[in-house]
């Protein structure tokens, strides 16, 4: 791996800017002052914690790694929506993927670091959310992330969550409330940190540069592990939901939003496997995150 030559703090700086400001949320939009400080309290309790290291921004080693793979989703257009039939998009009706970075609050009491929105013609056109917890472990830890449960008030399984600071700064063509997303479809995704690193390093770099066709290939492998784990993860859901009926509204809408990220990914997935396909198998078949996320599922052994 080359020796770190690049001054992150503009990124840095960038990340504290671009996510959501707790207190933006507060004054009865949606939230009350008193609930906001509650929040900002139990915020600064965690990473007062031995675990959290910060630098003088405020800003950690791993959330500057998180946020440069959350850009490089974006800019690199991951879910191959450039690439789609133009029927997805129908009638001007839909549009890309937008992909959000997380408030601290929902990074590190909800543990997801992004929120996509989708809003297409698998979505009925409507904005269809699921989130993103990035990990680059392969220790036991990754039992954790795959067995968290956030109840929220309308249902409790794992593979879902909450988002309690959110806000669609794209609003188009259509915009989610501000503040809580009750639930949403949660996937665990990862890669090598070698490959993080050098992603970090290319967003410092000239886009139109020559020094940035070095970074090609390591974006081009993370995206192909991180659709591959999102296609196997979106399977598993389908297949726990086909497999259970429980009688409530929520669950049915849920099964509803689980087939339409699983068709969405299957098309992303075909889309990268178009180019390179071997190469970047036999990439995955060596990533060590890769390969210890493929051993997971979080709806393994629910018993409701």
């Amino acid at each position: 791996m080359e020796k770190l030559k690049y001054n992150f703090n503009d990124i840095r700086k960038e990340i504290k800017e671009t996510r959501p400001d707790v207190r933006a949320f507060g004054g009865g939009a949606p939230y009350s002052d008193g609930e906001i400080e509650e929040d900002l309290q139990r915020l600064q309790k965690i990473k007062s914690g031995p675990e959290y290291t910060k630098d003088e921004i405020g800003v950690s080693e791993s959330e500057l790694q998180e946020y440069a793979t959350v850009l490089e989703m974006s800019s690199a257009d991951w879910f191959g929506d450039s690439l789609r039939d133009s029927e997805l998009f129908l009638d001007g009706d839909g549009a890309p993927t937008t992909i959000f970075p997380t408030s601290e609050y929902d990074d590190h009491v909800n543990h997801i670091d992004a929120i996509c929105v989708m809003q297409n013609a698998y979505s009925d056109y409507k904005p269809l959310p699921f989130a993103l917890d990035l990990t680059y472990n392969t220790s036991l830890k990754l039992d954790e992330k795959f067995h968290w449960r956030h109840p929220s008030r309308e249902i409790d399984l794992p593979g879902f969550c909450m988002a309690k600071y959110f806000e669609d700064s794209a609003n188009f063509p259509e915009a989610l409330p501000k503040g809580r997303i009750e639930v949403m479809p949660r996937f665990v995704i990862g890669f090598d940190k070698t490959l993080s690193e050098k992603i970090l390093h290319g967003q410092m770099v000239d886009a139109s540069s020559w020094d940035a066709l070095k970074y090609e290939e390591p974006s081009e492998k993370a995206k192909f592990c991180v659709l591959k784990e999102l296609d196997m993860q979106a399977t598993q859901a389908a297949d726990f939901f086909s497999e259970h009926e429980e009688d409530k509204p929520i669950f049915k809408e849920l099964k509803g939003r689980i087939v339409a990220l699983k068709q969405y990914f299957d098309g992303a997935l075909k889309i990268a496997e178009a180019n390179d396909t071997q190469k970047f198998e036999a990439y995955a078949e060596k990533d060590p995150v890769f390969q210890a996320l493929a051993t997971y599922d979080a709806f393994s052994g629910y018993k409701g």
